[in-house]
């Protein structure tokens, strides 16, 4: 199966991705999930509820490349490494989370708009006013450029036979 679409960065996040390795393979994991349907180091992608985003904006966890020692219970028990290598042999349970995220918006053609990477605490940075900042500038862009973004609705169908490549 392969989905329609684009994958377009951000000149910020593309001069992020020069400089740093580990966000470049994030960013080759993301078009992979985009355009495959799936990638291991791309747990749960879902509409970012907060703080009143624009229409189309969304986040994905990434999979830590090390996850965080603990004697004490996850408070995500979707976040563990326990859990991250249990959803490879079984994708038939929920996505797996992390504190580590890509943001991006889509729009009605499905071009994922990557603007920002968040290597750590990324739950607590959306509540922020960097991160609101951040957003508005993203949503005054889709305005200035006439960017038709999607729906929540449709979003729950970014991976729907509709968007497959057919021969």
């Amino acid at each position: 199966m392969l989905y329609q679409g684009k994958v377009i960065l951000t000149t910020e996040i593309d001069n992020e991705r020069k400089k740093d390795a580990l966000l470049k393979s994030y960013i080759d994991d993301f078009k992979d999930y985009w355009f495959n349907g799936y990638n291991p180091r791309i747990g749960k992608d879902i509409a970012t509820a907060r703080p009143n985003p624009p229409i189309g904006h969304r986040h994905t966890h990434l999979k830590p490349s090390i996850f965080p020692l603990s004697t004490k219970p996850a408070v995500h028990k979707k976040s563990t490494k326990a859990y991250w290598n249990r959803w490879l042999t079984n994708r038939l349970i929920s996505p797996p989370t992390s504190d580590r995220c890509l943001f991006y918006m889509v729009s009605n053609s499905r071009i994922a708009y990557v603007f920002h990477y968040q290597s750590e605490k990324s739950h607590q940075f959306m509540e922020s006013i960097k991160f609101k900042e951040i957003v508005y500038k993203m949503e005054t862009l889709a305005f200035q450029y006439n960017i038709d973004l999607m729906g929540f609705d449709d979003q729950q169908n970014l991976f729907s036979n509709q968007w497959l490549i057919t021969t």
